[in-house]
């Protein structure tokens, strides 16, 4: 679970006409490999742009019209669920809810899927994996070319990734096959 536990609560600097509800962070197996899963969970449908960035490997994660309302979370702090070492959030412009996530090793983006509301909010599931040098420039490359996305709100053609009720992003990066 980010940051010790999920939050929910009112505040938020900037209106929006969506709001980032609660963030969760675990571990998980994906392709026999050992992941790090990250949940966005927000009030109705969002529109997001992922970016890669290295010196310091990280996850740049901007929600349009969106504003934080996760009361008492601290707007930055350190992690230990590796390969991730520190967070931090907030509206770089107005009516952008930008997360960041540290990374001490190049973990990319492996999967990223959308999970309709259940007892909470409509949820962003983004699965990183650590796939070496390569396998973070490539997907690095790939979020720079691609538009922002809409998920949640059946925007999006529904294809199982993670379940039924699953609702598949347009983005999957395959890790390069060593020669």
């Amino acid at each position: 679970v980010l940051f010790g536990g999920s939050f929910g609560g009112g505040g938020g600097a900037v209106a929006a006409d969506n709001a980032i509800t609660a963030l969760r962070l675990g571990a998980v197996v994906v392709d026999a490999a050992p992941a790090l899963r990250l949940v966005i969970e927000t009030q109705s449908p969002a529109t997001v742009k992922m970016t890669l960035l290295s010196d310091p490997y990280r996850l740049v994660v901007d929600m349009m019209n969106a504003e934080w309302q996760i009361k008492g979370l601290p707007t930055r702090g350190a992690l230990n669920k590796s390969p991730a070492s520190g967070y931090r959030f907030g509206h770089p412009e107005p009516g952008v809810g930008r997360l960041v996530i540290e990374f001490d090793a190049p973990a990319a983006p492996f999967r990223a899927f959308a999970l309709p509301p259940n007892t909470g909010g409509h949820r962003l599931v983004i699965d990183m994996v650590d796939g070496g040098q390569t396998a973070f420039r490539v997907a690095a490359a790939a979020l720079r070319d691609s538009q922002p996305i809409q998920f949640g709100g059946g925007a999006l053609a529904r294809e199982p990734v993670a379940s039924e009720e699953t609702e598949a992003l347009a983005f999957s990066v395959t890790p390069p096959v060593p020669k």
